[in-house]
This record gives C-alpha cells, sequence and structure tokens, in this order.
C-alpha cells in the first residue's frame, strides 16, 4: 500500500480493508486480489471484475 495505516474501500468489492495493492489511486484487497489471478476467463464474475478496473483512474 501506500505507507498509509487508514482504511480504504476496495475498488472491486467495496468493501473496508487497510491490506491489499494500490493501482494509482484505487485499491484492490487481498481476497480480490487473489480472486483476479484465478479467475477463468469464460466465468461471468470475470466481466463484473473487468468492468470495474476500468474505472481506475490514471494520472496523466
Amino acid at each position: 500500500m501506500n505507507g498509509k495505516n487508514h482504511d480504504t474501500v476496495c475498488l472491486v468489492c467495496n468493501q473496508r480493508t487497510v491490506k491489499g495493492i494500490t493501482i494509482f489511486s484505487s485499491l484492490i484487497c487481498q481476497h480480490c486480489e487473489k480472486d483476479i489471478t484465478e479467475i477463468n476467463l469464460s466465468n461471468q464474475q470475470y466481466d463484473d471484475i473487468l468492468n470495474q478496473l476500468k474505472k481506475i483512474e490514471i494520472y496523466k
């Protein structure tokens, strides 16, 4: 994470967490990170996760 010790909301599942990965300004909790790395591309949940990841704001 970014070194701060405060709750943040996961971009994928919208749950509060203090642990996960930060991509630009968005946090993905450890549970969702695991789901993303293990999901089958034909699973409906893949499309749901992909749509959530599209919300990541990239600073230019």
